[in-house]
């Protein structure tokens, strides 16, 4: 089968990123496969997804349960490249951010979690206050190692952190371009060499990998770190290739056997949708596709059978 029948003999949301992203079409938004899932899973009466019985809380509907919480709900759909203009992920984040970013309630105090509800405002409310509110904690909180941790206390950066920061860093400087220019390239720089100087993979200085779990295939990411999704947003902003990434890009290629991906490792926890093994495969070789083709400084070649 040719590379290209098999991405698109496959959920919508893969059939369009594909047409975007490695054919350079112009597709307009849609509300068909997992997004159409998603939407009607949401409840109008509370405003959320993911709420069991009771009051809406943030254990109850806003950040909990995984995965089926707002939170990560919205984070789902940014992954799927839903419309910035969904009316249910606007009502829905206004529940996160009512929650989790309101002195009257609470303030949300996990960086990482910080730089994730950064992203998902940065998609669907660019312009709420809370954009720049939240950027500014978390210029406030790089380590001396370059890094950043979930916990404000420690003194050494995590990786799971860093790259939750470098992501929100990545997608704030889309929409804002020239705003803290200065102040974020030197965080970025110094963040993304905390993750390179470690090959993406190993403890300082070692061959050791970091954690267990870091050189697996992982879909959906959520906000666990692993290669793959560093090697996904090095990608994404263009870094210059290097030896630097080799040990990662030669562990994705085992896994790329005849133009495919054929693995993946899910985290536990409730889902929206039942994703079948063919569609996150297809999902994980296209994300091998524009990362290998990033790498190697190449259009990616369809020409090969599978």
């Amino acid at each position: 089968m040719h590379i290209y029948d098999f991405l698109m003999d496959s959920n919508p949301v893969i059939q369009r990123l594909t047409k975007i992203q490695l054919f350079n079409e112009q597709v307009d938004y849609i509300d068909e496969g997992w997004i159409k899932d998603i939407r009607l899973k949401f409840d109008w009466q509370t405003h959320t997804w993911g709420k069991e019985d009771g009051p809406v809380s943030v254990t109850n509907g806003i950040y909990d349960p995984w995965w089926t919480s707002t939170f990560y709900t919205l984070l789902d759909l940014i992954t799927f490249n839903a419309n910035p203009s969904m009316e249910e992920a606007k009502l829905g984040l206004k529940q996160v951010l009512h929650f989790m970013w309101n002195p009257e309630t609470d303030m949300e105090n996990d960086v990482c979690v910080i730089a994730m509800m950064l992203r998902v405002v940065l998609y669907f409310d660019p312009s709420h206050p809370a954009t720049f509110e939240l950027l500014n904690m978390l210029l406030n909180e790089q380590k001396e190692d370059g890094g950043w941790n979930c916990e404000h206390s420690s003194q050494k950066g995590s990786f799971h952190t860093t790259l939750s920061v470098l992501e929100a860093y990545r997608d704030f400087s889309c929409v804002y371009p020239t705003i803290q220019q200065e102040t974020l390239l030197k965080q970025i720089k110094l963040g993304e060499l905390y993750l390179t100087s470690r090959k993406l993979l190993y403890r300082q200085g070692t061959q050791q990998l970091v954690f267990s779990g870091i050189d697996v295939i992982h879909f959906p990411v959520r906000w666990r770190y692993d290669y793959v999704r560093a090697l996904d947003y090095f990608a994404s902003v263009n870094a210059q290739p290097s030896q630097i990434f080799d040990d990662a890009i030669q562990r994705l290629k085992l896994q790329f056997k005849d133009s495919q991906i054929h693995t993946n490792k899910t985290y536990p926890g409730q889902t929206h949708i039942n994703m079948n093994d063919q569609d996150v495969f297809r999902f994980n070789t296209f994300r091998a596709i524009l990362i290998l083709s990033w790498f190697e400084g190449k259009s990616a070649s369809f020409s090969q059978s599978t």
